[in-house]
């Protein structure tokens, strides 16, 4: 998943990280939200990432 990637046309998924001292948890919950996007891409969803800090 690339930081720069574009989605065309409406948002299906809407995946909201609040970032607030997670330490090495941020990692496991990066790579789950990777797992996530790609799987649901996969099945024919557009997803956005949004992290809040």
């Amino acid at each position: 998943m690339r930081a720069d990637m574009q989605v065309e046309g409406p948002i299906d998924i809407s995946i909201v990280v609040n970032l607030h001292g997670e330490g090495l948890l941020l990692h496991r919950t990066l790579t789950s939200v990777v797992r996530a996007t790609e799987y649901a891409r996969a099945h024919g969803c557009a997803t956005e990432v949004v992290l809040v800090e």
